[in-house]
């Protein structure tokens, strides 16, 4: 497929699964988007580079920034929280490898019910719209995020299954991706990151990195790698991302 520019799965963010070159190929690269403050017990912020998404939404009252800058594209993803249930997001990508100049643009809704977070649990549900630099739709997506807390609740699992539906020189594809992920702590501020994902039959891409707690609940930066097991398949590449989560604003 053509390039229909990240999402996700960010993605993470899965929050990416539809950005540069090939959506088949191009699974590897979805920043799957979205992280979470206040959800589950430990802190799920994260700078969401990675292609896994989580299962939480952004405070309440609040909003968080993630922005990284990769060697393949780069994004900005503000998001806010206008209900306790919901997340609305909407972020720009960037050609990293180019001029640097926008060609992207992502729109996506999390919802996240206050009786799929229980016990550790959370599961939500997500969906957006990617489109290029002059709004013309690129994707659709819908997927399920579902994280739990495991290690004594000092680190976290991920999975993610969705539904793609991308243009591909005005030709609709299809396409089911999937992915787990996880965000190991090594200690209370260091957390190793590792991820693999794919969609329909592929060979699956990875990603892992660190993710560094700059200030408590608030400043995070997240430093990592992937490429795709398929020949030729780059993405996502070296990403560098930093998450701020500031507390309630209004």
């Amino acid at each position: 497929m053509k390039n229909t520019n990240r999402i996700l799965l960010k993605t993470g963010d899965l929050f990416y699964w539809v950005h540069n070159t090939n959506v088949k190929k191009n699974l590897s690269s979805i920043p799957a988007f979205l992280i979470l403050v206040l959800l589950l017990p430990i802190n799920t912020v994260n700078a969401q580079q990675m292609v896994v998404d989580d299962a939480d939404i952004t405070t309440y009252r609040s909003f968080q920034m993630e922005t990284w800058y990769g060697s393949i594209d780069s994004w900005i993803l503000p998001a806010i929280g206008p209900l306790p249930f919901l997340e609305v997001s909407a972020g720009a990508g960037f050609n990293s490898k180019g001029s640097f100049s926008q060609d992207s643009w992502l729109f996506e809704g999390k919802f996240a019910p206050e009786f799929l977070r229980k016990n550790g649990n959370a599961v939500s549900l997500v969906s957006g719209v990617t489109t290029n630099e002059g709004l013309s739709v690129n994707s659709y997506y819908i997927y399920v995020p579902y994280t739990r807390e495991i290690l004594d609740n000092s680190s976290l699992f991920h999975a993610n299954i969705g539904f793609l539906h991308a243009n591909d020189n005005d030709s609709w594809e299809n396409e089911i991706f999937y992915g787990i992920r996880g965000d190991i702590m090594i200690t209370e501020r260091f957390f190793l990151l590792a991820e693999v994902f794919s969609s329909n039959l592929d060979l699956p891409g990875f990603q892992t990195g660190l993710r560094i707690v700059l200030i408590e609940d608030l400043l995070e930066t997240d430093i990592t790698w992937g490429k795709g097991l398929e020949e030729g398949v780059d993405e996502p590449g070296f990403n560098f991302g930093l998450a701020f989560t500031p507390t309630t604003l209004w």
